[in-house]
C-alpha cells in the first residue's frame, strides 16, 4: 500500500452545514466540479460568470494534472436530499499538491528543502474550518511522500487567504513572482502571476534527517 491508500488524518471535520469528509479524487470526481472550484483566482469579483467551455476545459486540465502526478482531495458533504447511496454527495472543498515540479532539475523556483506546492484551496463553506483542515491534509500528503516543506502561493489583494496561511505558520517568501506551465490545449496557464505572493512553512524540523 502507498501512501495514497493510506487515511488522510483529517478524514472528516464537522460543521453547521453537516460532516465534511474528505478523501483522495478521483478522476470521475473532477466531472463533479462546480464553477467554484474551476474559476481563476485571478478573476476581478465583478467577473462574467465562466462559459460552460472553459469549465469543460479546466476539468480536462485537472485531469491532466492529476494523470502527471498531482493529487486533488476532496471535501464531501452528504445531501439531506439524497435518496440512495448510490446518489454522489455534495463536494463542498477541494486542494491540490503537486508533488513532483520543485524536485525537477529546471523548476522555477529552487527551494533549499524539498518542497510540496499547495493549489487550490477553496471550500463553500467559508470560516468553519473546512480550508484549515484541507491544508493539513495537504500538508500531511507532502510529508508522506518524504518532502519537508510547503509551498502556497495567494493573491496580495486575498487578505484573508493569507491571514489564514500565516496562522498557518507560512510567511512570505516572494512578492510579485511568476511562474507559467506549459501551455494546455493552446490555452497559456499561469500557477502564479501578479499580484501573487509565495509562501513556504518548513514541514519538517531541519535538524531531522529524512528517512
Amino acid at each position: 500500500m502507498n501512501f495514497l491508500e493510506t487515511p488522510l488524518p483529517l478524514a472528516e471535520h464537522t460543521t453547521t452545514q453537516g460532516v465534511v469528509r474528505f478523501r483522495i479524487a478521483t478522476l470521475s470526481d473532477i466531472d463533479r466540479l462546480g464553477e467554484t472550484f474551476l474559476g481563476s483566482d485571478n478573476e476581478p469579483a465583478d467577473a462574467e460568470p465562466a462559459t460552460e467551455e472553459f469549465l469543460a476545459l479546466t476539468r480536462r486540465f485537472f485531469k491532466h494534472l492529476i494523470k502527471d502526478g498531482a493529487v486533488a482531495i476532496i471535501g464531501e458533504k452528504d445531501s439531506e436530499l439524497k435518496s440512495s447511496e448510490l446518489e454522489s454527495s455534495e463536494i463542498v472543498g477541494m486542494s491540490f499538491v503537486d508533488l513532483l515540479e520543485r524536485q525537477k532539475e529546471k523548476t522555477r523556483i529552487r527551494c533549499d528543502r524539498p518542497t510540496g506546492i499547495i493549489e487550490r484551496v477553496r471550500s463553500v463553506i467559508e470560516g468553519q474550518g473546512v480550508g484549515r483542515a484541507l491544508l493539513t491534509n495537504c500538508e500531511a500528503l507532502i510529508v508522506r511522500a518524504g518532502l519537508e516543506a510547503a509551498e502556497i502561493g495567494v493573491k496580495a489583494t486575498n487578505h484573508r487567504a493569507r491571514k489564514i496561511y500565516e496562522r498557518a505558520g507560512y510567511q512570505i517568501v516572494l512578492n510579485g513572482h511568476v511562474e507559467r506551465l506549459p501551455d494546455f490545449e493552446g490555452y497559456s496557464i499561469f500557477r502564479y502571476e501578479p499580484p501573487s505572493q509565495v509562501m513556504f512553512k518548513s514541514l519538517v524540523p531541519v535538524n531531522r534527517k529524512r528517512k
